[in-house]
């Protein structure tokens, strides 16, 4: 017999015990009230004491019944309460308990059918507005998507960020990847943002408003001699990105109404459309092998995250979840992508397997957003609200070992790591 079933079966007994010994105990009390010779007042009084210590009665026992019961369930390794076997979906989707964290649930439209998940835990449902495949008769098995495994090794490298120093401007620090050793790059007055490392661990793109309007420069390690790349091809550039093999640079152009993707020579050379203006195209990041891209676009009506290949073509839609963020990472081995989603407020950090397009959640509050993978693939880098304000903290691919670097009195966020 199941444990709700059990459970049922004692409360039944128990309501059906102590209605037979109310009806008995009240029986012979009203009998004896018909045979007594007290006026018919004082009967009345004398039935309602009967009445309620029928009732007390019936209390004491139905406790002594439940009670044992408990005792039973516990002895035998059961929860207190069948109603509490399973979680609610409010409990799913933000308690996190960290055996829950490594149920994967279906991304992509392929693997959906109606809304995505599983027997196994659903997390995040896919989007009405977006056309699902037509509904079959039986939900597919969704495997679970393992993360486990292998990471021994301290954070190390370089971790780049934006940090609101001198408000109302942000500027561009460095720290190693253990918190260590931070320094302030940039003191222009100006926005200074989105920065990254090239592959190789030589220098710094980022995007700057210190003539007018934002630019994508370049930086050596230490601030110095910081380069202007681009020079009005649109509105406002953002977001660059070094290839892996240092030769180019993609970054998000606003213009026309619309921000797309472009990509330029190492050094602003060649600058040329990659998407066109259509809708808003934003944060792209290279594959590990240089042939890939990955970026956030309203394209489908909801901003998901796409990919194409280097030269724009193959364009292909990866996602299909509600409150998708901008910012992705690939792992080291391009299996993984990892992203934020969520809305305003209760942002979490999530990897998604591309060739399965199934998704791990891996945290549960904090508001995060931004996540970058280091070189090595045993870190993820992201900003989060945990302390109060916005901070840098690292964890392991699966959610586990979180570690807050920073902690300042303003905003640190933007991590982008490299060697």
């Amino acid at each position: 017999m199941g444990r709700d079933r059990v459970g049922l079966f004692l409360r039944a007994s128990a309501r059906c015990v102590s209605a037979v010994y109310y009806f008995l105990v009240f029986g012979i009390l009203v009998d004896r009230l018909k045979r007594s010779e007290l006026p018919w007042q004082d009967r009345g009084f004398a039935a309602l004491f009967a009445l309620l210590a029928g009732g007390v009665a019936v209390l004491c026992l139905a406790s002594a019944i439940l009670l044992a019961a408990l005792v039973w369930r516990r002895q035998a390794g059961l929860p207190p309460s069948p109603a509490r076997d399973l979680p609610t979906a409010t409990e799913s989707a933000t308690a996190g308990p960290p055996e829950a964290q490594g149920q994967g649930y279906a991304a992509t439209p392929s693997s959906v059918e109606g809304s995505a998940g599983s027997a196994e835990g659903t997390m995040v449902p896919a989007e009405t507005s977006l056309s699902p495949p037509a509904p079959s008769a039986t939900a597919p098995a969704v495997p679970t998507l393992a993360l486990g495994g292998g990471w021994d090794r301290p954070a190390y490298g370089k971790i780049v960020y934006a940090c609101f120093m001198t408000p109302p401007f942000d500027e561009i620090c460095l720290m190693n990847a253990d918190g260590t050793g931070g320094i302030r790059l940039t003191d222009n007055e100006a926005e200074d943002f989105y920065p990254s490392l090239a592959p190789d661990g030589s220098a710094i793109v980022f995007s700057s408003r210190m003539e007018g309007r934002f630019e994508i420069y370049n930086m050596n390690l230490d601030g110095s001699e910081q380069r202007r790349l681009t020079r009005e091809i649109g509105s406002g550039l953002y977001a660059p990105a070094v290839s892996p093999d240092g030769s180019s640079i993609v970054f998000t152009n606003n213009m026309d109404g619309f921000q797309s993707i472009w990509f330029m020579g190492r050094y602003g050379n060649d600058p040329r459309p990659l998407t066109d203006p259509i809708a808003d195209d934003v944060d792209p990041i290279w594959s590990p092998d240089g042939r890939s891209i990955s970026f956030a676009s309203t394209r489908a009506g909801s901003r998901q995250i796409y990919l194409m290949d280097a030269d724009g073509g193959n364009l292909r839609r990866l996602t299909q979840l509600p409150d998708m963020g901008g910012r992705t990472s690939w792992s080291p081995d391009g299996r993984l992508l990892a992203f934020y989603a969520g809305p305003t407020g209760d942002r979490n950090i999530y990897v998604i397997d591309i060739g399965q397009g199934l998704v791990w959640q891996l945290t549960y509050g904090g508001d995060g957003a931004g996540p970058c993978f280091s070189p090595d693939g045993q870190w993820i880098a992201f900003a989060a609200y945990y302390d109060g304000d916005l901070e840098v903290f690292i964890m392991r691919p699966d959610g586990s070992e979180l570690t807050q670097l920073t902690f300042n009195s303003f905003s640190d966020w933007q991590p982008r790591w490299g060697p």
